[in-house]
């Protein structure tokens, strides 16, 4: 009795619909990134494309329902895990693939960056330039600049370019948009606790989310900056469980770019240290669209 050919044609068909969508999702993530980085340097946000417009009023309702003033862990957690979850579950609802990326783009765009920031810094440099130092001190308190921390100004910015530009674009590569929200409202619950019980619990949270991407942004200033400089202190807080990510991140960056804080003109260093982050994140970009064309990455 003669046997059956196998129907490979569905299981064929079935492959190459698989593949294809990999490449969809791939490449949306990386068009994605690229399009709004680019956007992010070229456009002003208005009201309705920053964050603080949609997660003020989710601090409103933690606040009325005392979560703002808790200090039990779980309850930050679901915090943070509430608007994660929602976000998830829309893109898990998403058939089209347009709808997806458009979604990712709005999300990514809203979560990147910070224009009050970059005004204040602006700020700074004009007031710095005219050798107004009271309006220059004033510019870096509303940056919450606190000398006594031990890093100086241009460090500052750059852990905050980290926490605004290179964690957002990591955790939006590692679960996309869910993954900026995620960071995004983590980071805000952390700023905007009421006192500093809350805002060690907050820190908790944010503590496992940098972890990583911490690493990763600290290995790129030694491949952007000076490595031979920068590679001591990187490996001595490569591994090290006790150090923070702040830590790690504004003293790899000192170390892997040559400028000493110079009292004469206050501009230099803070702005030598950001074109070392700037080129950390093109590096992240150039990396990704390699391990994506690649297809190492998903």
């Amino acid at each position: 009795m003669a046997e059956k050919p196998i129907q490979a044609s569905p299981l064929i068909g079935a492959a190459i619909a698989r593949h294809f969508n990999y490449i969809k999702r791939t490449y949306m993530t990386l068009i994605s990134l690229l399009l709004v980085i680019a956007l992010e340097r070229l456009t002003t946000k208005s009201n309705i494309w920053r964050s603080e417009t949609y997660m003020l009023p989710y601090l409103d309702f933690l606040r009325s329902k005392g979560w703002l003033y808790t200090t039990n862990a779980w309850q930050i957690y679901l915090a943070v895990a509430m608007p994660t979850l929602v976000m998830w579950w829309i893109f898990l609802n998403l058939e089209s693939s347009l709808l997806t990326l458009v979604l990712n783009l709005v999300v990514l765009f809203i979560a990147v960056g910070c224009p009050h920031i970059r005004a204040k810094f602006k700020g700074y440099l004009q007031a710095s330039n005219r050798g107004d130092f009271a309006a220059r001190d004033l510019y870096a308190e509303e940056l919450k600049f606190i000398p006594a921390n031990g890093i100086s100004f241009g460090q500052h910015m750059v852990w905050i370019n980290f926490r605004y530009y290179f964690a957002i674009a990591f955790w939006f590569l590692i679960l996309g948009g869910t993954g900026a929200v995620m960071y995004l409202t983590a980071r805000l619950l952390e700023s905007q606790a009421p006192d500093e019980s809350q805002r060690k619990v907050a820190a908790r949270v944010m503590t496992i989310l940098d972890w990583v991407p911490a690493r990763i942004a600290a290995c790129g200033f030694l491949l952007v900056g000076h490595f031979t400089q920068g590679v001591k202190s990187f490996s001595s807080y490569l591994f090290d469980l006790t150090i923070s990510a702040r830590d790690i991140v504004t003293q790899v960056a000192k170390s892997s770019e040559e400028v000493e804080p110079d009292t004469m003109d206050c501009t230099e260093e803070p702005c030598t240290l950001l074109r070392l982050a700037k080129r950390n994140m093109m590096l992240l970009l150039a990396v990704t669209a390699v391990l994506t064309l690649g297809g190492w990455i998903n």
